[in-house]
């Protein structure tokens, strides 16, 4: 809950204020690097006390209330920028004075608070307490720090009243050094009441969707603006004290708090599959050697190991030392992210990661088998021809262009790699997420779904964004301290996901203009049956702004049948979700009761649509 817990995060202790009530105190507070807590986390906050008055000295952090880093196209970023410092700190100085977006504090609710400490001349105690921007105390706890080595502490702190503009308040009335690191607070209740856990609201919001797997660490997150700043797994795992931060392209320094074993606890909590992307050696402005990509190559095998082995191997060892004895059963490895397709972005041409693709792909299938790869360029290029299962490809157009390109798999050759859809969001026209670009998104995935011999998965990106650290538009759930909510495409992915057939039926969408199921709109359709119910399931999306009257005929299914309708729809395309109306777009369920094929029914303007048609034949 707490940012720039670990004071790696800058030259100055951001998001962190100087608390000096009273009169007569002599305090100051800085950043020191003389005794390292380790030689991850070499810097501490060093709090000087010389003279205590009439009233507390200590330090404040009101959780990530500061602004984001400023720079210019991610892609364009060094390792990290340097920022335009004066107007930064500024506008980060005048964000801790807001009187909104502090830490969220509920009633009756547990936090728990750890440190490392350490003192010189210093007789204590120290207060922890969660406190109101007024100081009135809404839980604390003393903490006897002593000595000049480095210790661990821990409080528990059960809040009396409900802030969500609370702070961390640790003080003290006592002169003396104090240094400080790693300091954190987390809810109690946790998701899964897993330590070092993850928001049990954002969570469930997952949990809803359902998901078949999840990718990570994303995209451009794992290949890194450079080598140097590129997502390494092995230094994600272990104690959270031991693990360095890392500046990353979406720029801010992450503290590898969600770690790879994190990552696939949650999966694992999910019922969904991991899907891993490892560096293949190639950044975004560098790429390793080819006579280097070795080592790199033993990262992915170690990788493996460290998800599926057995505790007593090597990294299988680790795994069960971090309380999971039992292989996590990785089957989805993705090689490199964007790599080889000659953007600005991803890194690499076709022949480059052909040449790095080549020995990932030989060393995963000779040693793990059951290991399906994922490329993401086309590898059959001469002189290197490595095969290809899986090939990612990534939109981010308008919605118009989904809804063009609703029928592209139609055509597909069924001879070349399957699909995986790895990353697709309406980017253009699309607000800050909207119903239009969900109405684009929902066109595209009826063709892809419809074509699922071929794209064999899909998914959406990026999943969350807390919008006063937004650097990417849109996102598909959004957050802040203690609010969430989905937007459009949120609720047309739930729906895609929770009406998943188990076959895919032929289909004849016939509508004005022409037939077939590759007309251009307005209606987009797919249709699938349920094997366990005998359910057909149709979708149809109506990216128009008029209602559509259709006649549904279901051949070899004689009525009455019970039916229902599922529909995501609201008076205008540029509607959007918020924190004050979370459920403007959002999709309502409809009883049609008895219904006897073929029936008619009127497809809302601006909608996507599911039919369940109850089973027979």
């Amino acid at each position: 809950m707490l940012e720039n817990r670990s004071f790696e995060d800058f030259d100055l202790p951001l998001g962190w204020t100087l608390l000096n009530e009273g009169n007569g105190n002599d305090v100051t507070m800085m950043l020191d690097k003389s005794v390292p807590l380790n030689e991850h986390n070499p810097t501490s906050l060093r709090i000087d006390i010389q003279r205590v008055g009439d009233g507390r000295v200590g330090v404040i952090n009101q959780g990530f209330k500061g602004v984001l880093f400023p720079s210019k196209d991610p892609m364009t970023l060094t390792d990290p920028p340097t920022p335009p410092v004066r107007d930064w700190l500024k506008r980060f100085a005048d964000a801790q004075k807001k009187n909104e977006g502090g830490l969220a504090i509920e009633k009756d609710k547990t936090y728990l608070f750890s440190l490392y400490a350490r003192a010189k001349d210093f007789s204590g105690p120290i207060t922890v307490s969660l406190e109101k921007r007024d100081g009135t105390s809404l839980a604390s706890q003393t903490l006897a720090i002593t000595g000049d080595a480095w210790v661990p502490y821990r409080a528990s702190l059960t809040a009396t009243a409900t802030d969500f503009d609370a702070r961390l308040v640790i003080s003290t009335k006592t002169t003396g050094h104090l240094w400080l690191d790693q300091v954190s607070l987390f809810p109690a209740d946790t998701f899964n009441h897993r330590p070092n856990g993850l928001r049990a609201d954002l969570m469930q919001m997952l949990v809803d969707l359902h998901p078949a797997f999840v990718r990570f660490p994303g995209g451009s997150f794992g290949e890194g603006n450079t080598l140097a700043s590129a997502f390494r797994w092995k230094n994600t795992i272990g104690d959270v004290s031991q693990r360095p931060a890392q500046w990353n392209i979406w720029h801010y320094w992450t503290t590898n708090g969600l770690g790879y074993y994190e990552y696939l606890q949650m999966c694992e909590d999910l019922k969904a599959a991991p899907l891993f992307v490892i560096n293949c050696g190639i950044a975004e402005k560098d790429m390793v050697d080819l006579k280097d990509i070795g080592p790199w190559v033993d990262d992915a095998m170690d990788a493996i190991e460290y998800a599926n082995g057995p505790a007593t191997s090597t990294w299988g060892a680790q795994r069960a030392a971090a309380g999971h004895p039992a292989p996590f059963d990785l089957k989805l490895l993705e090689i490199g992210n964007e790599n080889g397709m000659s953007y600005p972005w991803g890194g690499g041409n076709a022949q480059q990661y052909a040449e790095r693709y080549r020995p990932f792909y030989d060393k995963v299938h000779s040693a793990h088998p059951e290991v399906l790869t994922i490329a993401t360029a086309p590898i059959q290029r001469p002189p290197i021809n490595a095969p290809v299962e899986v090939l990612d490809e990534h939109y981010y157009p308008t919605a118009e262009w989904f809804e063009d390109h609703a029928n592209m798999y139609d055509h597909y050759d069924r001879k070349g790699p399957r699909i995986y859809v790895g990353e697709y969001a309406t980017r253009e026209g699309a607000g800050n997420g909207n119903l239009r670009g969900a109405l684009g998104e929902a066109a595209f995935m009826t063709g892809m779904e419809r074509n699922s011999d071929v794209v064999v998965m899909s998914s959406y990106a990026p999943l969350f964004v807390n919008p006063a650290w937004r650097t990417w538009n849109p996102n598909l759930i959004v957050f802040d301290n203690h609010r969430a909510y989905g937007t459009p495409s949120y609720y047309n992915q739930l729906l895609f996901a929770t009406n998943r057939p188990d076959v895919i039926l032929p289909i004849d969408l016939q509508q004005s203009g022409a037939a077939g199921a590759n007309t251009r709109g307005p209606l987009f359709a797919v249709a699938g049956k349920k094997n366990d119910t005998g359910e057909v399931i149709v979708k149809v999306v109506n990216v128009g702004g008029d209602p559509k009257d259709a006649t549904i005929a279901l051949d070899g299914i004689a009525g009455p049948r019970h039916a229902s309708a599922t529909v995501l729809t609201s008076d205008r395309p540029e509607d959007e979700n918020s924190f004050d109306a979370p459920m403007r777009v959002a999709p309502k369920a409809y009883d049609l009761g008895q219904v006897t094929p073929p029936f008619s029914y009127r497809f809302a303007p601006y909608s996507v649509t599911v039919l369940r048609v109850g089973g027979g034949g």
